[in-house]
């Protein structure tokens, strides 16, 4: 019996590219699932350098924002993409929600 790995299939030969195939897949599946449930997130490319993936790091921010009831001070954590290579950092899209939701828990509390 010869094994056909890469490519031409001649009578009599068994190639395992298919079952491989099969195999792979699903193994690819359950560690993507296994990644997002242990909260392991696949890192991005900086968007300024475009040269190197990000860091993701939580930091704990304090912050002021005037309102028309008066001034507001929050305390906020949130996930900073950091990039080893050119240093940018910034936040994405559910930090910013969370930096308005401490802003509108802090309103309500005005009188």
């Amino acid at each position: 019996m010869t094994l056909n790995v890469g490519g031409s299939e001649h009578a009599g030969e068994l190639t395992l590219r298919p079952a491989v195939e099969a195999v792979i897949a699903p193994l690819e599946k359950v560690q993507k699932v296994l990644k997002e449930m242990s909260g392991q997130v696949e890192s991005e490319t900086c968007i300024l350098c475009e040269q190197a993936h990000v860091v993701e790091e939580k930091r704990e921010i304090d912050f002021r924002q005037h309102t028309d009831k008066g001034e507001v001070s929050c305390r906020v954590a949130v996930q900073f993409n950091v990039c080893p290579q050119c240093g940018f950092e910034y936040w994405d899209d559910h930090a910013e929600a969370a930096l308005d939701e401490a802003v509108r828990q802090a309103y309500a509390k005005l009188a």
